[in-house]
């Protein structure tokens, strides 16, 4: 049973290998299908007021990094000013 798997198996493998290197030379030359557009990008959104708990300090820092990472998606937690 194993043989007649290898069979089947190894014409697969070489039907497989000839189509990425037609696929690869395609790509090369320039020939192939135009790419497809990517998804739009994403409008920013206006941040909502979160409400602040003066009773801790250190959470009510922490809720406006939020808020301003919320509002500003392409930037990192360690670029906010405050």
């Amino acid at each position: 049973m194993l043989s007649w798997a290898y069979t089947v198996q190894w014409p697969l493998f070489a039907v497989f290998v000839v189509f990425l290197w037609a696929r690869a030379i395609r790509d090369a030359r320039g020939t192939g299908a135009p790419p497809r557009p990517g998804p739009a990008p994403l409008r920013p959104r206006v941040p909502v007021a979160a409400p602040v708990d003066d009773d801790d300090p250190e959470l009510a820092q922490y809720n406006r990094m939020l808020a301003w990472l919320a509002a500003n998606p392409d930037r990192r937690s360690s670029d906010f000013p405050g």
